[in-house]
């Protein structure tokens, strides 16, 4: 949490406003650094593929379900 105190006590709204647009203007005009930037802040950074496999090498299968609340 400190790290983040730091950051809101440095760096105010506006002035991180003004450090987005710079960078989607950049983007824009064909910056891969400043695409590359927004692109992990706003969608984030891809996860690596893992495989599992269960104790004899086998391929591991999981199954999710949801289920809709009752109101």
């Amino acid at each position: 949490m400190k790290y983040y105190d730091l950051l809101l006590t440095t760096v105010s709204e506006a002035e991180w406003v003004e450090i987005i647009c710079t960078a989607a203007r950049q983007a824009k005009r064909g910056d891969a650094s400043a695409r590359k930037w927004l692109t992990e802040y706003l969608v984030g950074v891809p996860a690596q593929k893992m495989e599992f496999t269960g104790k004899d090498g086998s391929k591991l299968a999981i199954h999710l379900s949801w289920e809709e609340a009752d109101e």
